[in-house]
């Protein structure tokens, strides 16, 4: 990377004072973000990030299929991870190395910009600024993309004043880089070659260094491309969740903000969920790619039939890109969490920065072409993002631009003794209009993120098991709107954990009402009703609940309870196969329903669908949104134990059919998968004794028994041999 020489000197201890303030107000920053409960409450992209490393961290470096975010943060985590062990701490000390680097190259472009003055005042309001700390310290892939940019940026620069193929070289990859981390930056490519085209000589010379600005990208860019062919066999440049996001930005219910999808969707989603409703139209599966061209042409679709809408909903993006008020994306409140004063009781606030940005731009317009050159491509940056949504994290990468051209103008407004909006009219102009524009009234939101806080609280303590604190947050959400999409139905899971069973029929029948596209509710109403012996009523829920989400695991299974219990076994074979399919092979249903299979002396098919299931394997990690969820590795260990309970399964029944030797090997890789699985030692005894291999099977005995000393089984085995 070419950067000047930079010596040590009494000029720099201005910069070293500025670089330890930032450090020191960051791991004061983390100090009190640790004693606080939101530490662990990690959020969707967040967790999705964090188990996402850890899984390249522990050897998966190719992944499973398409990319569906961009992967450059994650694997700069995951090698952070490689080094150290895998923590919450690890990962914000990652971001807060990030967040120094940021702030020293918001200097460096200050200084390459203006002057070091101005490089320092950017930098002191970068090293403080509210949202900086927030968003370093949340394990997101946002401030790597402000960092790689200012880098790239800063070498434009440089590489405008000393034209060199090296240095062109390096932005191109640069910009890559920043390409791989978020997609977006594909836009600064074509800008980049149209500036080269512009600014070089000769045809040759022009030629050359469009060569070399392809070479970067491909060099950079490529592999990732290359690897989703390989992995997801398809051609996806870096990531496909392009397409949904720019249907969340151009829909009927689009409000511009928030991650919301029309109903039944709403804002907690899945790739399950997006994927169905594509796959459902078109009539046929697709992969990740398709998925996102789906949802790209559904959004196109709109625009074209609502051209006033889409005029409407962009300008107010564009407006919202300059607006004061922090928009919530990941966590409500965003950058305000509670009870840290270095957030709330922050005088910086955007609306106070961006007039004298505007300020600071047109005092600099004129006279100074990189000044242009940024506000243009940074204006097209704006109008790019602009067509998907907007909130606070989005517009990170104007940030250390908007501190330079605020340094910018609070330097000139000291230099000229405060009289510069005396000086001409178009300065006093541009700060009134563009504090004027920053403090708008404008409604942010026709989705209410108004109880999401207390909805994600309580979820939090709900998979903890800490049902009273979950109970407490549920509550106020249903005193905030008792309408909210799945309020309701929270509020029954929990009555239902403390046994509260007709509270949560009533609150689970409530959210049926009020939400009746969510499909929840119905099976859970299915549940209570088929356990309280109602498999009429049980049955005719349960095919609603399919009806909305037929591809839910949970759903079908009940279903193949209810099947076991009312229909004959041919009918119960159809609606298995059915469910499977359905299910993509699901494999606890595929347990569950080998169980009947064999209860019911159906061997033969329960054999099929169990031999069937043997080429199953976990959702592709990419797609897999559970990696959104905390316990996302207990998740992804259930899997070993459900197959576990498929080879147990295929030994039993080729025990009862005879085939001794399967039922030994089946029994032995049931052990492999799940070695707390007693029934399989049980199995694999009786095969061995069944073969004659009665020393082998007094060994298995004795271990098994080591293992499981209170065992009935086992012990009822032992009296037998040793009889």
């Amino acid at each position: 990377m070419t950067f000047s020489k930079f010596h040590p000197s009494k000029q720099t201890y201005p910069l070293f004072l500025v670089l330890g303030l930032a450090a020191c107000v960051r791991l004061l920053y983390l100090y009190l973000y640790q004693g606080l409960p939101d530490w662990d409450q990690l959020t969707i992209d967040n967790y999705y990030y964090h188990n996402w490393a850890q899984t390249i961290a522990r050897g998966n470096i190719f992944g499973e299929t398409t990319y569906f975010r961009a992967p450059f943060y994650t694997f700069v985590l995951a090698f952070f991870y490689a080094l150290i062990e895998p923590s919450l701490w690890a990962a914000r000390f990652l971001g807060l190395a990030i967040g120094l680097a940021s702030v020293y190259m918001t200097f460096r472009l200050g200084e390459k910009l203006s002057s070091r003055t101005v490089g320092l005042i950017a930098a002191m309001i970068h090293a403080f600024y509210p949202a900086m700390l927030y968003f370093e310290s949340e394990l997101l892939a946002d401030p790597l993309f402000v960092l790689l940019l200012q880098i790239a940026f800063f070498q434009i620069l440089n590489w405008r004043e000393k034209p060199s193929q090296k240095l062109l070289f390096l932005v191109s990859a640069l910009f890559s880089l920043s390409a791989l981390t978020r997609p977006t930056a594909l836009l600064f490519l074509p800008l980049l070659a149209t500036l080269v085209i512009r600014l070089s000589g000769t045809r040759r010379e022009t030629l050359m260094n469009l060569a070399v600005l392809a070479l970067a990208a491909l060099l950079v860019i490529g592999p990732v491309t290359l690897r989703n062919r390989l992995v997801g066999d398809e051609s996806v440049l870096i990531a496909s969740q392009g397409g949904i996001n720019f249907f969340i930005g151009n829909n009927e219910t689009a409000d511009g903000v928030s991650a919301f999808l029309p109903e039944p969707l709403g804002f907690n989603w899945q790739y399950a969920d997006i994927a169905f409703f594509a796959e459902k139209t078109l009539g046929e599966k697709l992969s990740p790619g398709k998925v996102s061209d789906y949802w790209t042409d559904r959004a196109f679709q709109w625009i074209f039939e609502n051209p006033f809408s889409f005029f409407k909903l962009t300008a107010k993006k564009l407006l919202l890109n300059f607006s004061n008020r922090e928009i919530a994306n990941n966590r409500v409140g965003e950058p305000k969490l509670a009870g840290i004063f270095l957030l709330t009781s922050n005088p910086l606030r955007f609306g106070l920065i961006f007039p004298f940005a505007v300020l600071g731009i047109v005092i600099t317009y004129k006279d100074r072409r990189q000044a242009r050159l940024l506000v243009l491509w940074w204006g097209l940056f704006i109008a790019l993002g602009s067509l998907f949504f907007i909130t606070s994290r989005f517009r990170l990468p104007l940030l250390p631009f908007y501190f330079i051209f605020a340094a910018i103008a609070i330097q000139a407004m000291f230099q000229s003794r405060f009289r510069l909006f005396g000086s001409h009219w178009k300065y006093a102009a541009a700060f009134i209009l563009a504090l004027a524009t920053s403090w708008l009234p404008i409604k942010i939101s026709a989705h209410s993120h108004v109880g999401l806080l207390q909805t994600t609280k309580g979820l939090f303590h709900y998979n903890r098991g800490e049902y009273q604190q979950a109970l407490t947050y549920f509550s106020q959400t249903l005193q905030i709107d008792s309408t909210i999409p799945e309020a309701n139905f929270n509020l029954g899971n929990v009555h239902f954990r403390l046994n509260n069973t007709d509270s949560a029929r009533f609150y689970y029948e409530r959210e049926r009402r009020t939400n009746p596209l969510r499909g929840k509710s119905y099976i859970n109403l299915a549940s209570l009703s088929l356990i309280g012996g109602k498999t009429a009523e049980a049955k005719r829920i349960i095919e609603q609940a399919l009806l909305l989400r037929p591809y839910d695991p949970i759903a079908q299974n009940i279903r193949l309870r209810i099947a076991a219990a009312t229909e004959p076994v041919d009918s119960f074979m159809s609606i298995t196969k059915d469910a499977i399919q359905d299910t993509d092979s699901n494999l606890q249903l595929i347990n569950e329903a080998a169980a009947i299979l064999t209860a019911s002396q159906v061997l033969d098919f329960a054999r099929e669908i169990l031999d069937a299931s043997l080429a199953v394997t976990p959702p592709p990690l990419e797609n897999d949104f559970r990696m959104s969820e905390p316990d996302f590795f207990k998740i992804r260990s259930q899997f070993s134990i459900e197959k576990a309970k498929v080879y147990f399964q295929l030994g039993f029944i080729s025990g009862r059919q005879g085939r001794f030797s399967d039922a030994v090997s089946y029994s032995r890789q049931a052990i492999a998968y799940d070695s707390l699985l007693s029934a399989a030692y049980v199995n694999l005894i009786s095969g061995l004794v069944s073969t004659g291999e009665n020393l082998m099977a007094d060994s298995v005995l004795n271990e098994s028994l080591r293992r499981f000393p209170n065992d009935s089984l086992l012990m009822e085995i032992k009296a037998q041999l040793r009889q």
